[in-house]
């Protein structure tokens, strides 16, 4: 029976209102969210600043640092800038800087369409380290369509209108707002990140030079300080601590949440064993390789 067929039978049957309701990728009735494919490394940026803040990312200095009046920033800009700089030296002349384009693409950075062009403009940041939040890739975290605050909030099993600190007794492996150190999603990728002291203080976060990182770490750790600052949080009344979790659907977290703890804490499990010398036992074996 071709496609043309049963569709028609189904019209005659039940009706076009009805096929056009069950015919689709959403059936809300049986599933209240619609079903698409989500990169996890495309947010994962988004989610180390949300668990880190509390609130969305807002406008960071990413265009200003490295864009240039009113031309986006590009991975050759941003080679470019990068090669000013006293750690980056030897990158001054253009052979250089398109091998370091090239590792910042390879690493660090991808531009519209994946393109191979350095001159494209950027669209996301990688996760490659914790440092990589500091990157207002997408300019705007609406684009992200609520998949951190989701992710966040099952994680930490919060249930409410929107992501708030987790209470200091809570024993969640996930904590948000606090004890972000000991966040098991988080872990992993907070190599040489020292402690922050205020905690509140948004560029309180600083990379231990004594440390040793791998290269692809230590791209995103330039690229941050570059930047001199995080993104600042966006303001509640724009939507900064909105999550879809319980407005939309109240009954997602309390169905899916535990099963999404149990399944990120197996994943991340082996960065708990990592030694200071080697990488290779963290769970993103493309993060990180050993020193």
């Amino acid at each position: 029976m071709t496609e043309g067929t049963y569709k028609t039978r189904l019209q005659t049957a039940f009706g076009k209102p009805w096929c056009d309701r069950v015919l689709t990728g959403d059936y809300r009735p049986a599933v209240p969210f619609s079903i698409q494919d989500v990169d996890i490394t495309a947010t994962l940026p988004a989610i180390f600043y949300l668990s880190r803040y509390v609130q969305r990312r807002g406008k960071g200095r990413l265009a200003e640092v490295f864009g240039g009046g009113d031309k986006e920033p590009s991975v050759a800009s941003v080679a470019s800038q990068l090669a000013r700089t006293h750690h980056l030296r030897g990158f001054e002349d253009e052979t250089t800087r398109h091998i370091l384009g090239d590792l910042l693409m390879g690493f660090c950075l991808e531009n519209r369409s994946r393109s191979e062009d350095k001159q494209e403009p950027l669209r996301r940041a990688l996760p490659t380290h914790y440092f990589a939040g500091w990157l207002d890739l997408p300019e705007r975290s609406v684009n992200l369509r609520y998949v951190p605050e989701t992710i966040v909030a099952m994680l930490a099993g919060q249930n409410g209108p929107v992501v708030t600190d987790s209470p200091a007794d809570d024993p969640t492996p996930f904590p948000v707002g606090r004890r972000f150190r000991e966040n098991l999603l988080l872990k992993p990728f907070l190599h040489g990140v020292k402690p922050p002291e205020p905690f509140r203080d948004l560029s309180s976060d600083q990379f231990d030079e004594v440390t040793r990182v791998t290269l692809p770490e230590w791209l995103t750790i330039r690229l941050a300080e570059a930047l001199e600052q995080p993104p600042r949080p966006l303001s509640a009344s724009a939507g900064g601590r909105l999550s879809p979790t319980s407005s939309r659907w109240p009954a997602l977290p309390r169905r899916c949440g535990k099963t999404w703890r149990y399944s990120w804490r197996l994943m991340v499990k082996p960065c708990r064993v990592a030694s200071s010398s080697t990488c290779s036992t963290r769970p993103w074996p493309w993060v990180c390789q050993p020193s």
